[in-house]
C-alpha cells in the first residue's frame, strides 16, 4: 500500500538527512481477548502496528508497560502519558501511535537578540516577556482568520509551522476550521518570504 511505503520512507529519510523523523504503533490487546486472524495481519502488514498482549487488570503494570513503550518511542520526551483514570473494568484495547521529531534550525535563533516584548495573558491585559528574534527566508500564509510561518529546519524540506490567530483568543474557533484538506491547502499556498520572526525563550 502506498500509505505503508510512504510511512517506511519518513522513519529511515532522516539517516540520509540532518534530522530524525520516526513513527511507531502499537495495539496493547487484553490478553485472551478473542480477535481475528484477518485484524493480526492487516495491522502488521499495512500499518506497520504491532499487537502486544496485556492484562489491563493488573493497572499498576499495565500502565508502566504503556509508559514505558511511550517513553522509549519518544526518546524519553513523554514519559507519562496515561495514568490510573485511563484504565477501568471495559478496557480491552488501547492503541497508540508516537511520533518523534529533531532537527536543527536552518537559521538558528541569536540569544544574543533577545528583547523583551509584550505577551497577552488576557485579551486586554499583557506581560513583558523575553523574545528572541530573527531575520528569515521563511514559507508565510494568511487570510482573514490567521497566520501561518513556516520556518526551516537544515536537511531538506522540513518546516515548523507556527499558527497565530488575526483575532486575540480566537484559537478554539481557528482550531475548529482547521482541517486536515485545509491545512494542506494552506501549505501548498505558502509563500517563501523575508521576515522577521519573534518566539518565546522556550514553550510548551
Amino acid at each position: 500500500m502506498a500509505y505503508t511505503s510512504n510511512l517506511q520512507q519518513t522513519n529511515t529519510a532522516g539517516e540520509k538527512q540532518k534530522y530524525a523523523l520516526e513513527i511507531a504503533n502499537r495495539i496493547f490487546l487484553q490478553r485472551q481477548f478473542p480477535v481475528k486472524r484477518t485484524f493480526v495481519r492487516l495491522i502488521q502488514s499495512n500499518h506497520r502496528g504491532q499487537l502486544q498482549g496485556i492484562d489491563f487488570r493488573q493497572k499498576a503494570a499495565a500502565i508502566r508497560t504503556v509508559n514505558g513503550w511511550v517513553s522509549n518511542q519518544t526518546h524519553g520526551k513523554i514519559k507519562d502519558l496515561i495514568s490510573a483514570s485511563n484504565i477501568n473494568s471495559n478496557t480491552v484495547l488501547m492503541l497508540l501511535n508516537a511520533i518523534y521529531f529533531k532537527g536543527t534550525w536552518k537559521k538558528q535563533f541569536n540569544s544574543s537578540d533577545t528583547k523583551e516584548k509584550p505577551f497577552y495573558v488576557t485579551a486586554n491585559q499583557s506581560i513583558q516577556v523575553k523574545m528572541m528574534s530573527t531575520k528569515n527566508s521563511v514559507l508565510s500564509y494568511s487570510d482573514d482568520k490567521l497566520r501561518m510561518v513556516g520556518l526551516p529546519y537544515e536537511g531538506g524540506n522540513v518546516h515548523m509551522f507556527l499558527v497565530l490567530p488575526r483575532k486575540r483568543f480566537s484559537l478554539a474557533a481557528v482550531e475548529k476550521s482547521l482541517t486536515g484538506k485545509k491545512l494542506l491547502e494552506n501549505f501548498a499556498h505558502s509563500k517563501e518570504l523575508e521576515l522577521r520572526v519573534f518566539a518565546k525563550q522556550s514553550f510548551s
